[in-house]
């Protein structure tokens, strides 16, 4: 999937390059085609929220902030008829996770989505329902979600390729 990356950035400076020579306006618009087309795929892997469990914590990577819970802190997680995923934790605070969110449609038709499913799998991988919770004091660590390094090469390369458009134009 990275392969875009490279074959896009490709494609771009030569449409910049002959649309420059030709003083038309198709290398313009090609540019801003795989500019968008490239910084929407770019940001989707980039921002791609989730939730995560491993051996020793529920990990939730939202868009800018990612949460862990230490894994036997979680009591419950509950999603039935809410938008989003809602940790009932052992001290009895609860948190939204909105990393996975349900469509109001399936909501207003009360089907089942995929904030159900998840939840399901995150009990699974908890342990189950029916496992031990502690009631040790825990604490919440809170932290950037810092952009993966091929966004940050996106970015660079569409500012200098933009600058020297601006520049030579």
């Amino acid at each position: 999937m990275l392969a875009l990356y490279p074959m896009s950035f490709i494609v771009t400076l030569v449409s910049v390059t002959v649309g420059r020579e030709a003083h038309d306006v198709t290398g313009v618009l090609v540019f801003t085609t795989y500019a968008v087309l490239a910084t929407a795929w770019g940001s989707a892997a980039a921002f791609r929220r989730r939730v995560v469990v491993d051996d020793a914590r529920l990990t939730v990577v939202g868009t800018f902030t990612t949460v862990e819970y230490p894994r036997e802190a979680v009591a419950s997680v509950e999603s039935e008829g809410l938008s989003s995923l809602k940790l009932v934790l052992s001290d009895g605070s609860t948190r939204r996770c909105g990393a996975i969110q349900a469509t109001n449609l399936m909501l207003m038709l009360e089907r089942r989505t995929r904030v159900d499913q998840v939840a399901e799998e995150v009990v699974e991988a908890l342990g189950g329902p029916d496992r031990d919770v502690s009631t040790e004091p825990f604490t919440v660590r809170r932290s950037w979600t810092g952009l993966p390094a091929h966004a940050w090469t996106l970015i660079g390369v569409y500012v200098a390729m933009a600058t020297q458009w601006f520049l030579t134009a």
